[in-house]
């Protein structure tokens, strides 16, 4: 999912509500690499509502996304409250980084 973040293509990610607050400076990270992003928004939404933005971003529909969370979050209900959470990529002032410091 990272690749489709540096491209541009997804500007937004889901987490269950748990009480965390969000910084507005992000890591984003596969485990091996890290960009740096600016947080635009936290939205609060039902699984279900979020499917329906979340399919634009990286997923074929919103069964597939569904389907990933689960697998992320097992137990995690179509009527669950989660965070929407919105940002941009920030540049790097390292051009050999990539975008957002890749």
């Amino acid at each position: 999912m990272l690749d489709l973040v540096v491209k541009g293509l997804k500007t937004s990610t889901v987490r269950p509500v748990n009480g965390s607050a969000y910084s507005d400076d992000l890591v984003l990270t596969d485990g091996v690499r890290k960009v740096y992003a600016k947080l635009l928004s936290v939205r609060r939404l039902r699984l279900a509502e979020a499917a329906d933005h979340y399919a634009k971003e990286g997923f074929s529909s919103s069964d597939e996304f569904i389907e990933n969370i689960r697998r992320i979050y097992p137990g995690l209900g179509l009527k669950d409250e989660v965070n929407l959470i919105e940002f941009k990529l920030q540049p790097t002032d390292d051009p050999a980084a990539g975008p957002g410091g890749i």
